[in-house]
């Protein structure tokens, strides 16, 4: 981030600053009544959260200001990623003794999951979620009538701003969840604290993408009906039209899909509820697709072929899900390739241990490196090795060698140069003991 933008986001984080300090306060005073819920708050707390609500209101067009800003900041922060990629690329090693191209790349890695973090929080706050649940049971309250018509056209309107910030939020978190299985997977992004700080990003992330799907999914099924259009003949008989496009066993089934990847159930344990998830799916597209074809006078029919649209996305998410299940039962029924394998510590000399790991590509199958650690006792722990080096595999051709190591002895330096324990323990499986 350079120094201009960080004034820019400076001084709109000293603007929202109050309502920050704010929501810090009433969550820790919530947290202190712990049989409280929003829904049976104490007096005193239900003051704090209408000043909090007024706060969110006043403070909504600067919290949207740095979410647009985080957003611009990515891509920015990506084409550096991107720039520095190539430099840390072999052909320019020479140029590079220091790694500091691959420093530079772990730390705009780094700052790129901490700004997808930042947009993501900064559009949660924009909604205010307990007007429109307040809004939303009354309405559902009210008989046919002016009032139900009039507080429809408020609701709707609450309902559109926060649609439009609920597919913002879905954008930047299909991005996080790219960002971070490429940091996981790619073992050239490192910085600080790598591992602990990308398991806190997964455990401490309020909503996944699949949820916030599914609230795109509810929030355009608020608008389906347009509530200012019913008369009294047919408003009864629309708005249960309306019910089986969302009911409650298709509001678990979302539920129970999006708890899957974290319930630590083999692939066979999970096929029942995601093809149970499927079916409520298919269900509900099917009663979208017979009310649009009715063409009902109080159905808006852009809303309802924008929520079929979500549904097939999410039915398409449900088989490739089912998908995933058939090819890890494959797996788990065939014998697993490794990537790199460990061979028996050896004795080379007095005072000098050899264990050496072999590091394949798994497809197509091909050694691509030897990595060496050199002990001074047979019994040292692997963790507290003396040198630790990569070598090129002993049968890699005459060619392949010269192409890797035409840059004469700094590359050279490159591929035989010291490891440290930093910057292999995430890659090289190491025995606990």
């Amino acid at each position: 981030m350079d120094a201009n933008t960080e004034t820019f986001v400076g001084v709109y984080l000293k603007r929202v600053e109050p309502y920050d300090q704010a929501l810090e306060a009433f969550l820790k005073s919530l947290d202190e009544h712990p049989g409280a819920s929003l829904d049976n708050l104490p007096e005193h707390l239900q003051e704090r959260l209408r000043a909090l609500q007024a706060l969110r209101q006043e403070t909504r067009a600067n919290l949207d200001v740095l979410a647009l800003t985080y957003e611009k900041q990515a891509t920015l922060i990506r084409e550096q990623i991107q720039l520095y990629t190539r430099m840390a690329e072999p052909k320019y090693l020479r140029f590079d003794p220091q790694a500091t191209a691959s420093f530079a790349r772990g730390q705009w890695w780094e700052q790129l999951l901490q700004t997808d973090l930042q947009q993501f929080r900064r559009l949660l706050d924009m909604n205010d979620y307990e007007v429109l649940k307040t809004q939303s049971r009354r309405l559902v309250q009210l008989p046919f009538g002016q009032e139900q018509a009039e507080l429809y056209l408020d609701f709707s309107k609450h309902i559109e701003a926060a649609l439009a910030v609920h597919r913002r939020i879905l954008s930047v978190s299909q991005r996080l969840d790219h960002n971070l299985a490429e940091a996981m997977q790619d073992g050239q992004i490192q910085f600080p604290g790598k591992r602990k700080k990308l398991d806190g990003i997964i455990s401490t992330r309020q909503y996944s993408t699949l949820i916030t799907r599914a609230q795109i999914i509810s929030d355009l099924h608020q608008l389906v009906v347009r509530r200012d259009r019913l008369s009294a003949d047919d408003f009864e008989s629309t708005l249960l039209a309306q019910q089986t496009l969302r009911g409650k066993h298709f509001h678990e089934a979302l539920l129970s899909h999006d708890s899957l990847a974290a319930a630590g159930l083999t692939p066979e344990q999970q096929k029942a509820p995601l093809e149970s998830a499927l079916r409520e799916y298919k269900l509900a597209l099917s009663n979208a697709q017979y009310l649009l074809s009715r063409n009902m006078p109080a159905v808006d029919s852009s809303q309802l072929e924008a929520y079929i649209v979500e549904l097939n996305i999410l039915i398409s998410l449900g088989e490739d899900d089912m998908a995933n299940l058939g090819a890890a039962t494959d797996r788990q029924d065939a014998v697993p390739e490794q990537p790199l394998t460990h061979r028996a510590r050896k004795q080379l000399k007095p005072n000098d241990f050899l264990d050496v790991y072999d590091i394949y590509r798994l497809q197509p199958r091909q050694k691509l490196w030897e990595a060496h650690f050199h002990y001074t006792t047979a019994t040292a722990n692997a963790r507290r090795f003396a040198k630790g080096h990569l070598k090129f595999p002993e049968a890699m051709g005459r060619d392949e060698r010269l192409q890797r190591a035409q840059a004469s002895a700094e590359r050279c330096q490159v591929y035989r140069g010291d490891l440290r324990l930093d910057q292999i323990e995430d890659l090289i499986p190491f025995p606990a003991s």
